[in-house]
């Protein structure tokens, strides 16, 4: 290493030399700076519905999700006893089985008190 009182900050070797240490340090910190708001830029990923399959007369239909699935509980088409599919699942199940849907059967006020039974 140099002595401080040997190098001449004016020489051009200095200038360069400096330049590089610069330009490096600089690089550095600039990748750092991208990858911090990157990071903190990018939500995490939404969480994803699982899609559901329905048999359906020996056959099956669908996919269904959400808001889908209701339909096809008010259409008859999703009862409790209905065999139900998604990825994940090792075989058919009973809708009443899968958590996720056998909630959705139980969506129903109960009766207004005192209104006559339903027929």
């Amino acid at each position: 290493m140099e002595e401080l009182s040997t190098i001449d900050y004016a020489s051009p070797r200095f200038e360069e030399r400096m330049a590089r240490v610069y330009a490096s340090v600089s690089a550095t910190i600039d990748s750092m700076v991208a990858a911090r708001i990157a990071a903190a830029a990018a939500p995490p990923p939404l969480p994803s519905e699982p899609s559901y399959y329905i048999a359906v007369n020996g056959g099956q239909t669908g996919p269904f999700q959400g808001h889908a699935l209701h339909d096809e509980i008010a259409a008859g088409r999703l009862h409790s006893d209905a065999l139900v599919w998604a990825a994940g699942m090792a075989a058919w199940t009973k809708a009443s089985d899968v958590p996720a849907i056998a909630r959705l059967f139980d969506v129903a006020p109960p009766p207004v008190p005192g209104s006559p039974p339903p027929l």
